[in-house]
């Protein structure tokens, strides 16, 4: 009996409530256009669980049809296409199209509150709780907006009932269920408000009579849908087993199987093979309860974090235990545990969920309490009450802005930590490293060049006439030269290479993996760039030039400080040459480059003579 009970917690009402939101808002297939794809989906709508095979033919004919639909038209089918992935037990598709897709968007609180009860319902067979009293207050929220729609007030409260029986609250669920009841619900919501009565009255141990099980199995029974009836009778089934009808309650439950299983509603299937397996394993029938154990965890992943899972590995690991092979044994024990662990990972959702549940019911209570106690006598407990809700109030606004406060100022202090770090490593004005930051990459590149005796390139220049650049035009324009000479660089440099400028108008480029070739052709292919900077955008005619040197660590070895002031040494020798060239560490002749533009005139359009020959020079 105690596997049997086991079975009887909160798990099936919300299946019931799944079956009912697609037609909410649409009209019937009886009063559908005729023809076109108005009336595939009133079809679809009217197939929905009655016939899931052409459910899923007329979804996918209608698909390529909607991009030449209208807005309500693709609201119309992504509703019903959530709901049929509710119907193949994943919640999580359904959720991702509801949240991905313009349904939230709607302008209709009738469409609104419809999506929002399909989310709280898919995010409560989801076991994700918070989300789902999150939707169902949304819902709620609109109550009174759809209050002249009763089948469509009716599916939200359906909702209502579902999230207050999963956390625990029986109570609330038989409230919302017995208010849909008194309103006088069509056929499909009273059959799903019963089965959420039944739920909650063996989840009280309240339980209910043969005369009451019967009338519900006939208005369920009548609506052609079997996964209504499979509920239906699953509830009567697990109340017969609680009180001792084990006899009754297998005949209920194997009678049903074979429709349930035609479905294909893999969460249904799973928990009615579990049911078995308890009802066969109390009867002492034990390679009967083995057989639908092992079926029902075939549906392991519809059935995840529930009792009737656990349940079924139970009963598949004392089989297994008592075979004796500690190889069947240790798999079966790992799954046993998992199970388990789930199934308490979704107890306590529930618990906090049944707290916070209680909390904003106490909260409406107070509230309403409040308001209803005008009189004299009742101000000093009134008072107490305000008083009391400031205290909270202001101790979760103090706990929010201690909060806030934490993440604000981690949030300044690592910002300004990454600022200092760009401030120490960066050189402003063009963006490159500035020397102290060169020198430690570089450093460590040569270091592990060092170790795999790889060769590294390092190119210097510094640009010709900068201080008549700056003397003439201004440091704005120097500045603007400083900051076009960076960007060639970039340009210029292969992948990985270290570039700095290390003061002044002197930059360096570290090439790693080349040798003393790579860097004459790096710095040649730089000083045409250069030439060629249009420099128009400056305000003024300033023709630039630079003197290269290049080393590399065959010639000056892997020490940063040797491999500067080799290529310094060519640097200053290309200068001697006649500035705008290329020297390479040891050579006696300075690399042929096209004559650069440095050695002739400077000026800017305001400067120059119309009509003259030639523009006044800058002294070299």
């Amino acid at each position: 009996m105690e596997r049997i009970l086991l079975m009887m917690r909160p798990c099936h009402a919300l299946l019931a409530v799944s079956m009912v939101f697609a037609s909410c808002l649409y009209p019937s297939a009886a009063r559908a256009v005729e023809g076109g794809l108005d009336a595939m989906l009133a079809e679809a709508e009217a197939a929905r669980t009655a016939n899931t095979q052409r459910l899923d033919e007329i979804i996918e004919a209608a698909a390529p049809l909607l991009p030449d639909g209208t807005e309500r038209q693709r609201r119309r089918f992504e509703i019903i296409t959530a709901h049929r992935k509710m119907t193949l037990g994943r919640p999580e598709e359904a959720v991702a199209i509801m949240a991905g897709s313009n349904l939230m968007a709607s302008s209709s609180d009738s469409e609104n509150y419809l999506v929002w009860s399909m989310m709280a319902n898919a995010y409560v067979v989801m076991r994700d709780f918070t989300n789902a009293l999150r939707a169902t207050e949304s819902m709620l929220a609109l109550r009174d907006a759809v209050g002249d729609d009763p089948s469509l007030l009716h599916r939200g409260l359906m909702v209502a009932a579902s999230v207050y029986s999963q956390t625990g609250e029986y109570g609330l669920g038989i409230r919302y269920a017995e208010e849909v009841l008194a309103g006088g619900p069509d056929a499909r919501n009273r059959c799903a408000a019963e089965i959420v009565v039944m739920e909650g009255r063996v989840g009280l141990a309240e339980g209910f009579g043969d005369d009451y099980s019967s009338d519900v199995l006939l208005g369920c029974d009548a609506l052609g849908e079997p996964i209504f009836s499979g509920l239906a009778r699953l509830h009567v089934a697990r109340e017969w087993a609680r009180v001792g009808r084990l006899d009754e309650a297998l005949a209920m439950i194997e009678g049903a199987l074979p429709a349930v299983e035609g479905i294909g509603y893999s969460f249904l299937t799973g928990h009615y093979h579990a049911q078995l397996a308890a009802i066969h394993s109390e009867l002492a029938d034990t390679a009967a309860a083995l057989e639908h154990a092992r079926r029902s965890v075939q549906h392991e992943s519809s059935i995840r974090g529930s009792e009737a899972l656990v349940g079924a590995w139970r009963l598949i690991y004392e089989a297994a235990e008592a075979g004796g092979d500690p190889a069947v044994i240790l798999p079966v024990y790992r799954k046993y545990a998992e199970a388990q662990r789930a199934y308490l990972s979704d107890v306590r959702s529930r618990e906090m969920a049944h707290q916070i549940v209680r909390h904003q019911s106490q909260q409406q209570a107070q509230q309403i309490e409040l308001l209803a106690q005008q009189n004299a006598w009742l101000e000093l407990e009134q008072t107490l009450t305000r008083q009391r809700a400031r205290l909270w109030l202001a101790m979760a606004l103090l706990l929010s802005f201690l909060l806030v406060s934490i993440a604000y100022w981690a949030y300044k202090t690592k910002r300004l930590q990454m600022r200092l770090q760009r401030l120490a490593e960066t050189d402003t004005l063009t963006g490159l490293s500035n020397r102290g930051h060169f020198t430690g990459q570089a450093q460590r590149v040569l270091e592990e060049h060092r170790r795999t005796r790889d060769r590294a390139a390092l190119v210097m220049l510094d640009l010709d006439y900068f201080k008549q650049v700056n003397d003439r035009f201004g440091h704005a324009a120097g500045d603007w030269v400083l900051a076009e000479v960076a960007r060639a660089c970039r340009e210029a440099s292969p992948a990985g290479s270290c570039i700095a400028r290390l003061g002044g108008e002197e930059f360096a480029i570290l090439l790693p993996g080349a040798d003393v070739q790579v860097g004459r052709g790096v710095a040649e292919t730089l000083l045409q760039r250069l030439i060629e900077v249009d420099t128009a955008a400056s305000g003024h005619d300033i023709r630039l030039s630079a003197s290269f040197g290049v080393a590399d660590t065959a010639g000056g070895g892997y020490e940063l400080s040797r491999l500067l002031s080799h290529a310094d040494r060519a640097m200053y020798a290309a200068k001697g040459a006649g500035r705008g060239r290329v020297r390479v560490a040891g050579d006696v002749v300075p690399s042929p480059v096209s004559e650069p533009r440095s050695e002739g005139p400077v000026q800017t359009a305001a400067m120059a003579c119309p009509g003259s020959a030639a523009p006044r020079m800058l002294p070299t």
